[in-house]
């Protein structure tokens, strides 16, 4: 694996929560939950993301964004 620093899944979503919630088209997102995927190369994320909303809404392109850029920094331990 690459040289990133080690998160478990509840350290992870409470870090892709707290950056959603400086951002106001993230107010309908209520829940963030971590799967380990299967790492196909040293640089790739071995780990994704996925949101609940409110109402069913779309998820926000942002939260998507915040997502990849701690899995760029992160992997899941």
């Amino acid at each position: 694996m690459a040289d990133k620093q080690r998160k478990t899944r509840e350290e992870l979503a409470y870090l892709i929560t707290e950056r959603m919630r400086s951002r106001p088209e993230c107010a309908a997102v209520t829940g963030v939950a971590i799967s380990h995927v299967v790492q196909i190369a040293d640089d790739r994320p071995n780990w994704h993301a996925a949101f609940t909303t409110a109402d069913k809404r779309a998820v926000p392109p942002m939260a998507r964004q915040i997502a990849g850029e701690l899995a760029s920094r992160f992997d899941l331990v």
